[in-house]
């Protein structure tokens, strides 16, 4: 494992098994079973995780690359994001679709049962969206602020925070869980 690069995570079936391979990381977020875990490793960085069905798959990444990971039916898939990108990356019945959009100027894209909806905002805002049963649910932040928003069921949870944090949702049946981080 190199050295700049970060942690290896494994949780099955409730357990979390972690190693320590940089000091300046950061936050794993775990939900399993409806149970969340997680372990502070350091403010400096973060790193948000999915899991599916008990099983745990993860992607090494640099401190200054960002990437939100999704996993379904026990298959890691992933948009590496970088400086002022920011990637919203949906997976539904182990389809992946996602949208690449500039942080400060454009909108992310959900996309279910492969049709695309999306708003577009202001230059100086951003939004991932995200579409239940053919419904699109969105919420305007402020604009010094950069919301991920999670709808489950037709209702909306979601948290802002400032335009340099992140949040990562996880959705575990039919319910959403989060951490700020």
């Amino acid at each position: 494992m190199e050295s700049g690069l970060l942690i290896t995570q494994h949780f099955l079936n409730g357990v979390c098994r972690h190693e320590l391979s940089f000091s300046l990381f950061l936050l794993s977020i775990i939900f399993l079973n409806g149970v969340c875990r997680h372990e502070p490793y350091s403010q400096e960085a973060v790193e948000p995780y999915s899991f599916l069905n008990g099983v745990c798959r993860h992607e090494l990444w640099h401190v200054c690359v960002p990437v939100i990971k999704a996993f379904l039916n026990g298959v890691c898939r992933h948009e590496h994001d970088r400086g002022n990108w920011t990637t919203g990356i949906i997976f539904l019945n182990g389809v992946c679709r996602h949208e690449q959009i500039i942080a400060t100027t454009k909108d992310g894209s959900t996309f279910l049962n492969g049709v695309c909806r999306h708003e577009l905002l202001s230059n100086i805002k951003s939004l991932i969206h995200n579409f239940l049963n053919g419904v699109c649910r969105h919420e305007q932040p402020k604009a010094v602020d950069s919301s991920i928003f999670g709808f489950l069921n037709g209702v909306c949870r979601h948290e802002r925070v400032s335009i340099c944090a992140a949040i990562a949702f996880q959705f575990l049946n039919g319910v959403c869980r989060h951490e700020l981080i």
